[in-house]
């Protein structure tokens, strides 16, 4: 069975990226689901940090983004999946001791922002 959750917050610093990342990690890992991330925050930590920097700038580049998919939809330009959609899934995703310890200092961060 299919479930949805959205993760929602007009407000900036509260926590959003953190909750889903270890959500994500939570579901992925202890409960073995399958797990689909979309990121359409405009700042995009979420895939920076899922898919690394190096890795999220070369899909920048090459407009392989939320952003710029919602633009080919707009132009009515044609779509391919797979420009948008990794070949294999496993390769996009980070071990689970580097997702502990990328979002314990994504918290830091976010912690020492608010002093």
């Amino acid at each position: 069975m299919t479930k949805f959750i959205a993760v929602s917050n007009r407000r900036g610093g509260v926590g959003k990226t953190t909750l889903t990342m270890m959500l994500a990690y939570g579901l992925s890992v202890a409960r073995r689901q399958k797990v689909l991330l979309i990121d359409l925050d405009a700042q995009a930590s979420t895939s920076i940090v899922m898919m690394g920097h190096q890795r999220w700038r070369a899909a920048r580049e090459a407009n392989r983004t939320a952003s710029g998919l919602l633009s080919q939809i707009a132009n009515a330009d044609a779509i391919s999946s797979t420009d948008f959609i990794e070949a294999s899934a496993t390769s996009s995703f980070r071990t689970a001791a580097n997702l502990r310890s990328t979002s314990y200092r994504a918290r830091m961060i976010s912690t020492t922002k608010r002093r």
